[in-house]
């Protein structure tokens, strides 16, 4: 019935909103109470997750940008590859004599 492979699969009734009383024995004034505390919890969420949105979108930007400048840097720069460089840095050590 629930997934309970991990802590979150868990379902408390605070979690899954059972309520002692079965929703015919609620009155209207209790039944509004829970709709309304349900609708500000909704709320909350949105505004978090829109919150979360623009964030995430921002650091996309950010990201293209730092790749634009990234690329334009290697187009631009003349020298030799870093791995024409590590290369080089191999033969050198392979080379170290070791005595003893």
């Amino acid at each position: 019935m629930f997934a309970r492979n991990n802590l979150n699969g868990i379902r408390t009734s605070l979690r899954s909103r059972i309520h002692s009383l079965p929703p015919s024995h609620r009155s209207p004034h209790l039944e509004r109470h829970l709709l309304a505390k349900e609708k500000s919890r909704l709320e909350q969420e949105i505004a978090r997750l829109e919150c979360r949105c623009r964030q995430c979108q921002q650091r996309v930007a950010d990201i293209d940008a730092q790749i634009a400048v990234t690329c334009e840097d290697a187009m631009h720069s003349e020298g030799p590859s870093p791995a024409a460089n590590d290369e080089r840095a191999a033969r050198r050590f392979s080379r170290m004599a070791i005595d003893y």
